[in-house]
């Protein structure tokens, strides 16, 4: 039997060139464009028009009690069986990352509308701040009515 003798693969020398002409220049418009900001998209932070300082506490019977800080007020309650399962699986995010940086129930969550219409519930201890018009206008609006509750 006969073998074929081993070949290796050859590529031309202007194949090889053009490739590192194209990663050079691929490499200087990239960097050209973040240094020039050119190119870049950019979502400005909008005023805030209202924020609240709220803490929320489970009640054995299962509804969802909602105090402003710092006078403790009740100014909203989700009854148990109501359509709050967005309201709870929010927070119960909130919640693990409070439980791994040890921080309690006590400290109040922000909840921020800005002038152009995005809501963020925001964990001023643990620095989490989640945007919940990204969830769909159903479930932000379970959010608004917390946030204009007297």
């Amino acid at each position: 039997m006969h073998s074929k003798p081993a070949t290796s693969a050859h590529i031309p020398t202007p194949a090889l060139l053009g490739i590192g002409l194209l990663v050079g220049f691929t490499l200087l418009v990239v960097i050209g464009g973040k240094e020039l900001d050119i190119g870049t998209v950019k979502n400005p932070e909008a005023a805030v028009a209202v924020v609240r300082e709220l803490r929320f506490e489970d009640r054995e019977d299962g509804a969802l009690l909602v105090f402003e800080a710092p006078d403790n007020t009740l100014v909203y309650l989700i009854e148990p069986g109501s359509n709050s399962g967005f309201v709870r699986g929010v927070l119960r995010g909130f919640a693990r990352e409070r439980h791994r940086s040890g921080v309690g129930i006590e400290p109040p969550f922000l909840l921020s509308a800005l002038v152009d219409g995005r809501m963020f519930l925001e964990d001023p201890e643990t620095g989490r701040r989640v945007p919940l018009d990204g969830f769909g206008r159903t479930n932000a609006e379970a959010f608004a009515r917390i946030l204009v509750a007297q």
